[in-house]
């Protein structure tokens, strides 16, 4: 569901206290903030419950949220386990 116009966008404050004196990455833990443009060209960490994931930021990520671009889940790789493969061995 989109969110109201009247509403605008959801920044967390910490992005608008400290506009200039961000170094050369960024951690965020708040994924459901939206990106800003004064953010453009910088590094992102954004945590994905597990690790912090790095971004940079691009124009046309501007107006997404952060947790677009990180990931929470590993893509299967459906191996076999070891054990599966000895049985069928000592058979």
């Amino acid at each position: 569901m989109k969110r109201p116009l009247w509403k605008l966008p959801f920044i967390h404050s910490v992005f608008l206290k400290r506009r200039l004196l961000f170094k050369s990455s960024v951690l965020v833990k708040l994924r459901h903030s939206t990106i800003p443009e004064h953010l453009i060209g910088k590094i992102v960490k954004v945590h994905n419950g597990a690790w912090f994931l790095s971004n940079t930021i691009l124009k046309s990520m501007v107006g997404h949220k952060f947790g677009e671009f990180s990931f929470t889940k590993r893509s299967g790789d459906h191996l076999k386990s070891k054990k599966k493969k000895q049985k069928k061995k000592s058979r």
